[in-house]
């Protein structure tokens, strides 16, 4: 039984930078860059419930709405009200192999994982649909009725009259910053079972008999499965999140091998 652990683990700080961000750079799904914190450091508005319509409302600082007053391109003390949620790079990586042999078998397994990261989940709720909208099953459990807000977090879908009465813009903003609130935010930690490989050697006897110096039968599945990740990305890849739109997830891979040797 052989066994080999391997970790890394980095710490960083901004010390000093030239460019003050505004609201959109620090909530943004790649994270934003503030003195005292780490590169592409990720920031959310502080969710506060829904209103009694169904609305999302959000700490915004004493004397401010908290549904009007939302400004996407404020730069002054921005960090007083928007809540710091954690790096979007794991800063705490590693793997864990192991393999065994008893006689003519051998089994090995490789594990990887990282900790320390946020993901922004994707920006699905909005103000205004139309017939190409895809809905999450989220949704389900929307505000439909007076007292919702007091058993659920997520917003109604806003009526003609409700977007009249507050303004598109003032609700388009509002739900924009709800997709980049603190209830649209996953732990980027994952557990993959990144390799499994189970081989079986055939025993002297059988190679003379077939007159070949080895026989060896084997069957190995890459990336199979995640032991671990957080429940709020429903399924998403932690590790393929991030990788573009025209990316495809880690695939899958089952292999079975048959090694001959005269």
């Amino acid at each position: 039984w052989d066994t080999t652990l391997n970790a890394s683990y980095f710490d960083q700080e901004i010390s000093k930078i030239a460019q003050r961000p505004n609201v959109l750079d620090l909530v943004d799904d790649t994270g934003g860059n503030v003195v005292g914190k780490p590169v592409n450091g990720l920031w959310s508005f502080d969710f506060a419930g829904l209103s009694d319509q169904g609305f999302p409302t959000f700490n915004l600082g004493d004397g401010e709405d908290p549904l009007r007053d939302i400004d996407f391109q404020d730069i002054e003390d921005i960090t007083d009200y928007l809540v710091y949620e954690g790096p979007t790079q794991a800063n705490f990586t590693g793997g864990l192999s192991n393999s065994f042999k008893y006689k003519n078998v051998d089994f090995s397994f490789f594990v990887t994982f990282a900790q320390g990261n946020k993901i922004r989940l994707a920006p699905t709720f909005s103000a205004v649909y139309n017939d190409l909208s895809v809905f999450s099953r989220d949704f389900n459990d929307r505000w439909l009725i007076s007292g919702d807000e007091n058993v659920t977090s997520v917003p109604t879908i806003p009526s003609g009259a409700q977007l009249s009465a507050y303004g598109q813009n003032t609700l388009t903003r509002a739900y924009n910053a709800y997709n980049y609130s603190t209830q649209r935010v996953a732990d980027g930690s994952f557990i993959r079972m990144r390799n499994i490989s189970l081989g079986y050697s055939f025993t002297s006897n059988v190679l003379s008999r077939l007159n070949l110096s080895q026989l060896r039968v084997s069957a190995q599945a890459t990336n199979p499965f995640l032991i671990y990740s957080d429940s709020k990305l429903n399924g998403q890849d932690p590790e393929f999140i991030r990788s573009g739109g025209v990316a495809q997830p880690v695939p899958k891979q089952y292999t079975v091998s048959l090694n001959l040797a005269f």
